[in-house]
């Protein structure tokens, strides 16, 4: 598959492995743990987080979020994953940021893609909706 037909998802609570959503992933690869930078941080409701951006002066053991990245092929798994976020409601919107650090899984080849640029970008699912009933969740869902 050429690496334009590629690319990279960050998850970082109900979609990551274990978790009671993976199966939206539909068998895309993953490839490695990352964590974004300190500008990011979660909310949660108790049921889901919700990735958003670290206010000023936040604790820096509340931010900078752990997850995991996936190759998200084919394409049209975007629209699946697009409705399981409810973007079209406003609820989340998918978003392109650099991780600060990445670790690739060790059973990932080598290959040329983004998946070995430093710093690594992959899309993500940033948090757009109300705050009302959320609270500082920290680094870690």
């Amino acid at each position: 598959m050429a690496s334009a037909q590629r690319s990279l998802l960050f998850v970082y609570g109900t979609l990551k492995r274990g978790k009671h959503s993976h199966r939206y992933l539909g068998g895309s690869r993953f490839i490695g743990v990352g964590r974004t930078g300190p500008e990011w941080t979660l909310l949660s409701n108790g049921c889901f987080p919700a990735l958003t951006h670290a206010p000023e002066g936040m604790k820096p053991d509340f931010c900078g979020v752990m997850g995991e990245v996936f190759e998200i092929a084919p394409q049209s798994l975007w629209a699946i994953l697009d409705d399981y976020e409810a973007v079209s409601d406003g609820l989340y919107r998918r978003e392109e940021i650099s991780l600060g650090q990445f670790e690739k899984d060790s059973a990932f080849p080598e290959t040329n893609d983004q998946a070995t640029q430093k710093p690594i970008r992959v899309q993500t699912y940033v948090f757009t909706g109300s705050r009302i009933g959320f609270s500082w969740h920290g680094s870690c869902w």
